[in-house]
């Protein structure tokens, strides 16, 4: 879809393109000879405009390409895990709330492809990311694995997960934060998967 604006709106279409991740051409177009500088933003609705909308309320923009990342390399839910990060809120080397113990500090890297690469220098939001896609995956192995009766006591995935990932009372959580993690995962979860 082409999209033309003259000045008085350009910023506002060109920031709009470029947080979609558009390519922008500017070019002069002058029929009648009047020098109109018009521009022409070419946009793909289905994937791009999806792609803004989901960008624009993901509190961690700059993480997405590093979750989408590893929830495509582990095939687990994306939107699930860009839930849990926001749910998580948690600070470098924190981002989704994997707390360290000597297998996680002795994890230097991953496989991708059948290749081991080595986590890079990016605060651990890899090494975060990747754990927490793993416990995903794990997880919902678990949860699908399950008899009927036992399946009957959650409510959904989420519901299982939370019991796993942030469980009410845990040593680790003095505030009881963890009280509101399935509401908050479940509420990001489904603006996510609008």
């Amino acid at each position: 879809m082409k999209i033309k604006k003259t000045n008085p709106l350009k910023n506002y279409f060109v920031a709009l393109a470029l947080l979609a991740g558009c390519d922008i051409q500017y070019t002069n177009q002058n029929p009648s000879n009047n020098n109109e500088e018009t521009e022409i933003v070419e946009e793909s609705i289905a994937q791009e405009g999806q792609e803004t909308q989901e960008r624009a309320h993901f509190r961690f923009p700059n993480e997405r390409e590093t979750i989408r990342y590893h929830a495509k390399r582990v095939g687990v839910d994306e939107e699930l895990m860009l839930s849990i990060r926001e749910a998580e809120n948690g600070r470098q080397g924190r981002q989704f709330g994997i707390m360290p113990n000597s297998r996680y500090n002795n994890d230097s890297g991953y496989t991708d492809n059948g290749r081991f690469q080595e986590y890079p220098n990016d605060g651990e939001l890899s090494k975060q990311a990747s754990w927490a896609a793993w416990t995903i995956k794990r997880n919902k192995e678990r949860f699908d694995s399950l008899k009927d009766r036992e399946r009957a006591r959650y409510s959904d995935f989420i519901d299982y997960l939370g019991e796993k990932y942030a469980p009410q009372n845990a040593e680790n959580d003095p505030q009881g934060l963890n009280q509101n993690w399935k509401r908050n995962v479940r509420n990001r979860y489904k603006m996510h998967s609008r």
